[in-house]
């Protein structure tokens, strides 16, 4: 027991290039496990305005940080024990039974939870409170004071991660006692064979990611996206990885032909290395790509939703005050204005006025399928009196009882529309929309309709389904306290009518944007980081064992006449095309997602594609600004492992 003890503490030692990335990448999961557990059942958060809203996301981000923690530390520590082969092998071989590796491996794996529980959980504690004040930022909850402590989330951590360790134990078991010493003492030296052309996936590939980015840039309406969203995803993914396998073989075999690129110094080494070794290379730059493609949607989406939420508050409540009520029989305008005169609100700049909305499929001018959602060229109608609009807009507007007015924001209309059996004349066009809560885009771009009389409306309504009947009665207004006087309008239309109508004061419905962006935000950054960590630790890991595999090569190579300058340009040709193929993929993958997530972004009340874009290149320059600081680091500890010696790259 004390034999295998002090030899797990050498291996860790001796192998420390490689373990401590392990278990530094163990203590950021540790750590950020802790702060979110801390934060979800933290007494802030739960008493704190939306805190429900709250604790639903931060318990989203556990499950998203546990399923990391699961995959990374399997991945990494199959890193490791592939590096080590060769070491158990001889252990094996000099007389240690495989159940002693075992417990070698046990207790490494011990030393390495346990460091990473000290580090991770020590953090936690300290940064516990900087945490608090980043939420309380976004989210405006209260402060708890002193230092917070947190039992259940040292508990659960500690489960958690220790759960993921025992597997991590069983694994190392199975690897040992399933290969002969010989297997283990060749493993490293266990060459690729050579990669065939396998153009039938490469196909499959290019048709997945042309399946996936059609469907991206295809889509009509926020619902209909909301509903291929995570089919867009999969097809991109499963391209991803087709096209990185495959795909990368073919161009590389192709440049093997290229007589005047392949037969450089540089080039040679490098195309023929990554040939062989294409299988592995494939499947870590795929997982950077798609890493790199998850930081840019989460950080884009949830920068430009919190950058945009008071245009969007404004946008939604012009006026301080909108109550809404929904009516089956005739509008409820008389009642409004009825509750609004009792409550003796001191109210200004009224606005009142009852419209119908209802999706329909559009084609030249003609609606039909009145009330279905999700079909291709489905488009929001709404529908309101002329009078109701005049009133509301504060226009003289006059139509004939076969004329309409649109306003269809961002496309052309035909000189007439059509719904089922009736045909209106298109009189003109207005500007804009009633001002308060008219306009959401739930489903495609909304069009205005302003038909002649309630006559009109109540045909359309006519067509719905009757569970798609309900008129929207509007009233908004200003008042000196908006909270109170929306209670008492509210308390004095229940006592008119018996219905309490719904809806909200600027300030609660911003509040409430508040709680929900920050926490999207909050949590957007938890996962940034770890998917940005796995995207470095990935390619680190990645660059050591290959620098591990070239060091006999690259000798070879020196004492047959090649100099450090063209080592340094081998590598550099190799890192970099490595590197930055899977930036410039996921770049490729934003690219075309953008009209997708846009229309998502509307389902949650931000519209603004300027705002977006801006964000989404602003965020995509940061990160690839990090890929190069990286991109250094990366080859530099590559160099020295090829080379054995730090002079070298000095002199270089």
């Amino acid at each position: 027991m004390k034999l295998a003890a002090k030899l797990a503490v050498s291996n860790l030692k001796r192998n420390r290039r490689t373990t401590i990335p392990f278990i530094l990448t163990s203590a950021l999961c540790t750590l950020m496990l802790y702060l979110v557990i801390s934060l979800e059942n933290g007494p802030a958060v739960a008493d704190s305005y939306g805190g429900a809203q709250l604790q639903m996301m931060l318990g989203f981000g556990q499950l998203i940080i546990v399923l990391f923690t699961v995959i990374f530390l399997f991945y990494t520590n199959s890193f490791l024990m592939k590096q080590r082969k060769r070491e158990f092998g001889l252990f094996n071989i000099l007389g240690l039974a495989k159940k002693d590796i075992g417990l070698v491996l046990f207790f490494e794996l011990l030393i390495c939870w346990a460091i990473s529980l000290i580090l991770g959980l020590g953090l936690g504690v300290i940064l516990d409170k900087a945490m608090y004040l980043l939420i309380a930022r976004l989210v405006s909850i209260p402060l708890p004071e002193g230092l917070h402590i947190s039992a259940a989330a040292m508990t659960q951590t500690i489960c958690w991660t220790g759960a993921v360790y025992v597997l991590l134990t069983v694994y190392g078991f199975f690897m040992v006692n399933v290969s002969s010493p010989i297997e283990l003492l060749h493993a490293q030296a266990e060459g690729e064979k050579e990669p065939k052309n396998r153009w039938i996936l490469a196909l499959a590939g290019i048709i997945c990611l042309a399946a996936g980015y059609g469907l991206a840039i295809s889509v009509n309406n926020p619902m209909e996206a909301f509903v291929l969203f995570f089919v867009a995803v999969i097809l991109v993914i499963i391209g991803t990885y087709l096209l990185f396998n495959a795909g990368s073989i073919a161009i590389l075999n192709l440049l093997q032909k290229n007589r005047r690129f392949y037969y450089q110094t540089s080039h040679f080494i490098s195309v023929s290395g990554m040939k062989y070794r294409m299988k592995a290379n494939a499947v870590s730059l795929a997982n950077i790509c798609i890493l790199s493609t998850m930081v840019l949607v989460a950080l884009s989406t949830t920068i430009c939703l919190m950058t945009g939420m008071d245009e969007t508050i404004q946008t939604s409540y012009p006026r301080e005050t909108t109550l809404t009520m929904y009516t089956q029989e005739g509008d409820s305008l008389e009642e409004f204005r009825q509750a609004l005169a009792q409550s003796d609100v001191q109210a200004e700049d009224v606005l009142a006025y009852s419209l119908y909305d209802i999706p329909g499929v559009t084609d030249n001018g003609t609606v039909t399928d009145i009330g279905s959602y999700g079909q291709e060229n489905t488009r929001l109608f709404e529908f309101i009196p002329l009078d109701q609009y005049n009133n509301a807009m504060g226009t003289s507007y006059v139509l004939n009882p076969d004329q309409v007015l649109l306003c269809t924001p961002g496309s052309t209309w035909s000189d007439t529309l059509t719904v089922q059996d009736r045909t209106w004349n298109v009189a003109g066009t207005v500007d804009e929309f009633p001002s308060s809560g008219i306009g959401v885009k739930m489903v495609g771009d909304p069009a205005l309709v302003v038909v002649p009389s309630v006559e009109d409306m109540e045909y359309v309504r006519s067509l719905a389904p009757d569970e798609q009947k309900s008129l929207v009665n509007i009233l908004a207004f200003d008042s000196p306290n908006p909270d109170q006087d929306a209670a008492a309008v509210k308390d004095q239309f229940e006592q008119i009518t018996g219905l309490r109508p719904s809806g909200d004061t600027r300030n609660g419905f911003g509040d409430s944007l508040h709680s929900l962006y920050g926490s999207l935000l909050f949590v957007g950054i938890f996962v940034s980081i770890l998917f940005i960590t796995a995207s470095v630790l990935i390619m680190y890991y990645k660059q050591i064992s290959e620098g591990y595999e070239d060091q006999k090569r690259f000798d070879i190579m020196t004492r047959v006449g090649l100099d450090n300058a063209q080592i340094r340009k081998t590598i550099h040709f190799q890192v970099l095309a490595v590197f930055f193929l899977p930036l410039v993929m996921a770049a490729v993958h934003i690219a075309f997602a953008f009209p997708m997530i846009s229309k998502l972004l509307m389902l949650l009340g931000m519209g603004d594609t300027t705002l977006f874009m801006i964000t989404c290149l602003c965020v995509f320059g940061i990160f690839a600004l990090l890929y190069v600081i990286v991109y250094g680091l990366t080859s530099r500890a590559y160099y020295q492992l090829v080379k054995g010696m730090t002079e070298d790259l000095e002199e270089a």
